[in-house]
C-alpha cells in the first residue's frame, strides 16, 4: 500500500527497496512465508495464507506532538474525534479507501484496498477509539496498524490523492482542497500495476533463493559419505608433538572452536532428518556426535540459512563474537562454528530437556521448533511451582551476568520461553544470541538502528523509540515471568498485551492469585503473589519505574520485602502497554508470521 501522504514517486522508491535482493524483504526475512513490513513511505504484506479482507487491526506505530497552546484544549478532541469518524465513513465508501479533510482538524484515514467497506470501518474505528481522550492536547498525531492509518494535525499537510490530472498541478495540501474524489480507473490500474510488479518480484525472489538453497542441500548429499563414524584428524600442538582431534575442543566458551563442514557433516550423519531436532527461519538444528576433550560429545549443530545475506552473516558473527568471552551456568555454551563459503554453523552444547516453550505447553503439538531439542516430551510433564521459580532465578541470574560482568553490557534484545533452555536439571540457560548488542557499562541506553525481537515480548519503550537499554531486557523478562507463572501465551490485542492485562486486572480486584496457572492445582506457596507483583513492575510502561535486573534477581532468591503496589497507568486511568507519543518513533515496522516468532523492525533510518 501507497500512503496518501507520501508521494508516488517515495512509494516506488520504498517498494523497490523493499523487492531488493540485496537489502530487501527476502534477506530481512529470510524462510518467512508471511511477512507484514510497514515501512515510513510504503507497507507490504504477502503470505502463503490468503489474509486478503482480514484486517491486521494492532497499533504497531503511534506518534503525537507536544501539547496545544490554546487556552482551550478540551474543545479540540472532540472534533478531532468527530472529524476522524466523518473521514473514516467516507473512506470505507470508497472505491481507494481514502480520505482527507479540508479544515482545522486536519484529519486522513486510509485502509488497504483489499478491506471490504465494514472492515476498513472497523479498522479506522479502532484507530480512532480514544482520539478525543488522548488527542485532546495534542498538536497532532498518527496510529497505523498494518490494516489501515489515521493522522491529525492542527496544521495542513502534504497529502497525495488517487488521481493523476491532466495538468499535472504540483500535490495538494490538506486544507487546500475538500475531501479528494476517487481516482479514475486509469491511476487504479497503474497502482495495482506497481504492487503487482513489486509483490511478483519479492515472491519470485523467494522462490528462486529456496531453488537454489535445495539444489545445493542436494549437491552436499551427494558429495559427502554417509558415516557414522566421528572423524579424528590428527595435528601437531603448538607446544609438543603430541597428537590430538582437530575437531577436540574444551567445553569452555572461550575457545575459538573451528570445525570444518566435513566434520559436522559427519557428526550428524549427514545432516539427516533423523538426527533433526527443529527447523525455523534461521535454517535448521540437528543432533552430532563429536570428538572433545574427554570423550565424545553430544551437541546441537545449528545450519544457518541464506548466507547469502549479508544481514544474515552480520548476525551470525555477532554471535560467535558475543558468546567467545561469555561463561556463566545460566547462558548456554557454544561450543564452536563453521565458516567455509557459503557454509556458516554453530555448535552448541544439547539441552537435555529442550525449551522452557516446551515445557510450559507439552500438549501444543504446534510450538515453535526453535532449536536444540534432545527429545520429544513424550508424555505431558507439568513443571511445579518450585522448578519455575528456580528458572525464574536462573534466566535473572544470566541476565545479571550479561547486564553487569561482561567487559561490555550484553543486550539480549529476544528472551522469550524458546530462547531459555532447560538442562537435565531443569536449569534454565538463556540461547540465540543472533540479535544481541553491546554497550558500554558507562552509557545508559544506545540507539539502535535496527529494531529487533519478538514482538509480544518487546518493550514498548524501545519498540517506539528504537533507544535500547537494560529495562528493555527487564521488560521481555517481566513478560515470560507472567507467562511462566500463569501458564499463557501473551498476545497483543489492539495495543494491549493481554497477559499484562489479565494480571493488572486482578491485582486492582485483589484477587492476583486468580492468574496464577490453573493446572497447578493451588499447589504453590505464597510466594507466588509477590512474584507475580514482581513482574508487573518488571513491564511497567515507564522503564525508570522497573527494577534493574539485580534487583529482580535478588527479589526472587530472597522474597523477604514486601512490594508496594506498582502503578500502571497514564493520568487518564487509561493503559500505557503499547502507546508511545514520542517524536523519535522508527519510521517503519516489520511482523513475521507465529510459526517463526522473531520480528524484525526496520527503520528507514538504518544504514
Amino acid at each position: 500500500m501507497c500512503p496518501a501522504d507520501y508521494s508516488r514517486a517515495d512509494c516506488g522508491d520504498c517498494l523497490a527497496g523493499a523487492a531488493s535482493s540485496v537489502d530487501g524483504l527476502q534477506s530481512r526475512c529470510p524462510g518467512s512465508t508471511t511477512v507484514l513490513a510497514m515501512f515510513e513511505r510504503c507497507l507490504i504484506r504477502y503470505s502463503n495464507v490468503n489474509f486478503f479482507g482480514t484486517p491486521e487491526k494492532g497499533i504497531v506505530y503511534s506518534f503525537s506532538s507536544q501539547a496545544l497552546t490554546t487556552s482551550t484544549p478540551g474543545l479540540y478532541g472532540p472534533l478531532v474525534a468527530q472529524s476522524l469518524k466523518d473521514r473514516s465513513a467516507e473512506a470505507m465508501v470508497s472505491p481507494h479507501r481514502f480520505s482527507a479533510s479540508a479544515g482545522d482538524p486536519y484529519t486522513f484515514v486510509q485502509c488497504t484496498w483489499d478491506l471490504p467497506a465494514d472492515k476498513c470501518r472497523e479498522c479506522l474505528d479502532d484507530l480512532s477509539d480514544d482520539a478525543s481522550n488522548v488527542h485532546a492536547v495534542k498538536m497532532e498525531g498518527q496510529r497505523k496498524s498494518f490494516s489501515c492509518t489515521v493522522r491529525y494535525s492542527n496544521t495542513s499537510f502534504m497529502v497525495m490523492p488517487f488521481t493523476v490530472p491532466s495538468s499535472g498541478p504540483p500535490p495538494q495540501s490538506v486544507g487546500q482542497t475538500g475531501t479528494f474524489a476517487p481516482s479514475s480507473s486509469a491511476s487504479g490500474s497503474r497502482a495495482i500495476a506497481v504492487v503487482g510488479a513489486v509483490v511478483a518480484v519479492v515472491v519470485v525472489a523467494c522462490l528462486v533463493a529456496l531453488l537454489l538453497y535445495v539444489l545445493r542441500r542436494r549437491r552436499r548429499q551427494r558429495k559427502l559419505p554417509n558415516t557414522e563414524d566421528i572423524q579424528q584428524v590428527q595435528v601437531n600442538s603448538a607446544s609438543d608433538s603430541q597428537q590430538v582431534p582437530a575437531n577436540a575442543v574444551s567445553g569452555n566458551i572461550g575457545h575459538d572452536g573451528k570445525f570444518t563442514y566435513q566434520q559436522l557433516a559427519d557428526a550428524t550423519r549427514n545432516f539427516s532428518d533423523e538426527e533433526k531436532l527443529g527447523e525455523g527461519s534461521f535454517g535448521a538444528v540437528h543432533r552430532g556426535r563429536l570428538a572433545m576433550v574427554g570423550g565424545e560429545k553430544i551437541v546441537a549443530v545449528k545450519t544457518i540459512m541464506n548466507t547469502t545475506s549479508q544481514r544474515v552473516r552480520k548476525d551470525f558473527y555477532n554471535e560467535i563474537e558475543v558468546m567467545r568471552p561469555v561463561g556463566h551456568r545460566n547462558i548456554i555454551s557454544l561450543l564452536g562454528s563453521c565458516d567455509e563459503g557459503e557454509n556458516l554453523l554453530l555448535v552448541y552444547e544439547l539441552m537435555e530437556n529442550g525449551d522452557l516453550e516446551e515445557k510450559l505447553y507439552p500438549e501444543d503439538t504446534t510450538i515453535d521448533a526453535q532449536v536444540y531439542r534432545a527429545t520429544d516430551p513424550g508424555t505431558p510433564f507439568l513443571l511445579d511451582w518450585h522448578s519455575r521459580r528456580n528458572i525464574l532465578m536462573g534466566v535473572a541470574s544470566g541476565l545479571v551476568y550479561l547486564h553487569s560482568e561482561c567487559r561490555q553490557c550484553v543486550l539480549h534484545r529476544d528472551i522469550k520461553p524458546s530462547n531459555i533452555m532447560l538442562d537435565k536439571k531443569l536449569n534454565a540457560k538463556l540461547c540465540d544470541f543472533g540479535l544481541v548488542t553491546q554497550v558500554r557499562h558507562t552509557k545508559t541506553s544506545r540507539l539502535t538502528n535496527t529494531v529487533c525481537g519478538t514482538l509480544v515480548y518487546m518493550d514498548p519503550e524501545y519498540l517506539g523509540t528504537g533507544m535500547l537499554c537494560e529495562q528493555s531486557d527487564v521488560y521481555s523478562f517481566g513478560i515470560v515471568l507472567l507467562e511462566v507463572v500463569c501458564g499463557e501465551r501473551p498476545r497483543l490485542t489492539g495495543n494491549k498485551n493481554s497477559l499484562v492485562e489479565k494480571v493488572r486486572s486482578c491485582h486492582q480486584r485483589n484477587a492476583i492469585l486468580e492468574a496464577a496457572d490453573r493446572r497447578l492445582l493451588g499447589k504453590f506457596d505464597d510466594k507466588i503473589e509477590q512474584v507475580l507483583r514482581l513482574g508487573l513492575f518488571c513491564v511497567h510502561a515507564d522503564p525508570k519505574q522497573r527494577l534493574p535486573i539485580i534487583d529482580v534477581k535478588e527479589y526472587l532468591r530472597k522474597m523477604n520485602v514486601p512490594l508496594h503496589s506498582p502503578s500502571s497507568s497514564d493520568d487518564n486511568g487509561n493503559s500505557t502497554e503499547y502507546r508511545s507519543c514520542l517524536r523519535n518513533l522508527p519510521s517503519t515496522s516489520s511482523q513475521l508470521d507465529d510459526d517463526i516468532g522473531t520480528s524484525s523492525l526496520l527503520p528507514e533510518r538504518r544504514v
